[in-house]
């Protein structure tokens, strides 16, 4: 009798014990599933390198980024949980060369760096919150030229637990506060972070830097001078026994700025020899696009005090005055051959050799004859009336 009553007793325990032990597996399975199985999140930031698409070498040059912390949960007092996250870095070198975007004006030249959460160790799940921004270097520091990003950037990079009680990185969300030129960015949506592909491609956590450096000579003299080349140097001879050693020659100048340059810049500077050759003359002012007229004697010169690199010029002689007129180029260094004409053009590039237009007038004669010519011209004259007198000599000496 005891024994059935304690069977009794046992079925609905024994049941019980059971609901419950569903019940702790079943939590248990949830909790499981809690933890991420996927890969951990890697975070890459995209370089953009905007410049001249030719006649200006890429730049041998480091930008760095730093990450300061924020909050962690949301509270800027639990900030210390954040672990510290190493500044990155993308690196340049002269032969990086490719547009990765020719959809855009000028060239982009695409750099990343590596992913900046390596070593990384988290040791709390939650919301991790960074300000990230490229670091600008000092005046003395600066690459002439560069326009540095001051966009900022405020990264979320949630992480959780995983199943073997470590943590990782679950998703990464970004929001640009400021824009490339340091202004606000009025959105306040945040987007999920995408890493692209190797080459950038798709990255969207990118800071985009302006290179458009100029040339010239800032103070060139009547005399030859290298760095009358930097920017652009125009000269002019004449040449012929009674040539003019003062007679002005007009012409003039327009040049293109590069594509994808500020269109805040729209003027360049350059002096030009005095009429009377004894000095240059005080700095003027062109507009891009504009042509502006000048005039050169023999001997004398143009010389581009401040211009952007990568612009493209086009001198042109308006008039000859009578003259023959040739003109020989040097365009980013490149010597090109004499050419008959009036109208030359150049790349002004920072290539070593520089960049010349040289213009040359010959003297004609009244019949059109260049005088230059003239002793080779009565050369041929001469010859040819002694294989005259010859052959008439000899039909004479047969006929006798």
């Amino acid at each position: 009798m005891k024994m059935n009553q304690l069977k009794k007793k046992m079925i609905p325990l024994a049941m019980a014990m059971a609901l419950v032990a569903t019940g702790f597996a079943g939590n248990l399975a949830v909790q499981k599933t809690a933890f991420a199985e996927e890969t951990p999140k890697t975070l890459i930031i995209k370089k953009v390198l905007t410049m001249p698409s030719e006649g200006v070498a890429t730049p041998a040059e480091t930008f760095n980024f730093e990450f300061t912390k924020v909050s962690f949960n949301g509270k800027t007092e639990n900030v210390d949980t954040c672990p510290a996250i190493a500044n990155a870095k993308a690196e340049y070198v002269a032969s990086d060369t490719q547009d990765a975007d020719d959809t855009k004006a000028g060239k982009q030249v695409v750099k990343t760096t590596g992913d900046v959460l390596t070593g990384v160790a988290w040791t709390k799940a939650g919301q991790y919150v960074y300000k990230v921004k490229e670091v600008e270097p000092s005046q003395t520091q600066r690459k002439a030229g560069m326009t540095y990003s001051k966009a900022e950037y405020l990264v979320s990079i949630f992480v959780e637990g995983t199943k073997d009680g470590k943590f990782k990185v679950k998703s990464i969300q970004i929001k640009q506060d400021k824009k490339e030129d340091g202004t606000n960015d009025t959105s306040t949506t945040k987007t999920e972070y995408t890493p692209g592909d190797p080459s950038g491609n798709g990255n969207n956590f990118a800071f985009e830097n302006k290179y458009f450096p100029t040339g010239g000579n800032s103070n060139p003299t009547t005399g030859d001078s290298d760095d009358d080349k930097k920017g652009l140097l125009v000269k002019k001879d004449v040449t012929g026994d009674n040539a003019s050693d003062t007679q002005l020659f007009e012409f003039k100048i327009k040049i293109e700025k590069p594509a994808g340059a500020d269109d805040k810049v729209t003027t360049y500077k350059y002096k030009v020899t005095k009429e009377d050759g004894t000095d240059m003359s005080e700095e003027k002012t062109g507009t891009y696009k504009n042509e502006e007229t000048f005039k050169l004697a023999k001997g004398h010169k143009l010389v581009l005090t401040e211009v952007l690199l990568g612009a493209k010029a086009t001198v042109t002689e308006t008039d000859s005055a009578g003259y023959t007129a040739k003109y020989k180029v040097t365009s980013n260094g490149i010597a090109g051959s004499e050419t008959d004409g009036t109208v030359a053009s150049a790349l002004l590039g920072d290539n070593t050799g520089g960049n010349i237009i040289a213009f040359t007038n010959t003297q004609q004669t009244p019949t059109g004859v260049i005088i230059d010519n003239l002793p080779f011209i009565i050369l041929v004259a001469i010859a040819g009336m002694g294989i005259l007198f010859f052959v008439r000599n000899k039909r004479r000496a047969e006929e006798f």
